[in-house]
């Protein structure tokens, strides 16, 4: 059933995502199976979707794409289930259907998708019998690799020659990073991190004065610049980080 997908591709490229960046499947008039891109077993009734069999029924929305600058945030699912087998959700991804997840929910529930980075997926729903699906749908969050807060830059004075500066941070997506220290004046007194990619996990850094590029190394304030892409090189930030050197 995927040849289903390529009529309904308009449909996802332009309709999917609403202004609270969710899609979502409800049982309304103004809802029909024409949002769904592949299904078995399964009916729309005015009560909810339902297995059309003693088997499991599934639908599925394939190949879906969060867009531009977003990662996907959670699926959710608002369901009663008489026969307490549960709803088992699977997500794949679209360009191999590599199992990324599978969650089995025995109540209306979300399943949160912090781990998973990839922008085109596949949603698998499995409904056993005794269940009624009121309402299916996936959230999307603004891809942003590095909170800020989080940042450690410590200690906030340096001292030469003895002193060490450490930089600290966790990257929560995959992003192109560099870490530069510069002077006041604007001088660069050393390349912490040249521009390179890297994947979601810690990162430390730590500089010594000894090593930084003479003859801008003057007494001071100082700043740490940390510029950051998302891992499609798209959106740009740039956080400074003040320390004094003496």
């Amino acid at each position: 059933m995927k040849w289903y997908f390529v009529w309904l591709f308009p449909v996802f490229l332009y309709a999917q995502w609403t202004i609270n960046d969710i899609f979502k499947i409800s049982v309304k008039n103004t809802n029909s199976f024409s949002w769904i891109s592949d299904w078995e077993n399964i009916s729309l009734s005015p009560l909810g979707i339902q297995s059309t069999t003693t088997d499991m029924g599934w639908l599925t929305l394939l190949d879906l794409s969060c867009g531009e600058g977003y990662l996907f945030s959670h699926i959710f699912a608002d369901f009663q289930d008489s026969g307490n087998e549960g709803l088992i959700i699977e997500v794949h991804d679209s360009e191999d259907n590599r199992l990324l997840t599978n969650v089995q929910l025995l109540q209306s529930g979300s399943i949160f998708l912090e781990n998973i980075f990839q922008r085109r997926i596949d949603v698998w729903a499995y409904l056993s019998p005794g269940i009624t699906l009121y309402s299916f749908g996936i959230v999307r969050k603004e891809e942003i690799p590095l909170t800020p807060s989080l940042v450690l830059v410590n200690p906030k004075i340096v001292y030469h020659p003895e002193g060490i500066l450490s930089v600290d941070f966790s990257l929560l997506s995959p992003a192109w990073i560099e870490v530069e220290l510069y002077n006041k004046q604007g001088d660069r007194l050393a390349s912490l991190i040249p521009l390179a990619y890297y994947t979601p996990g810690p990162l430390s850094i730590q500089w010594t004065p000894l090593s930084a590029v003479r003859p801008y190394l003057v007494s001071g304030s100082a700043y740490v610049y940390i510029r950051y892409r998302t891992s499609t090189r798209g959106k740009e930030w740039v956080h400074r980080f003040e320390i004094v050197y003496l």
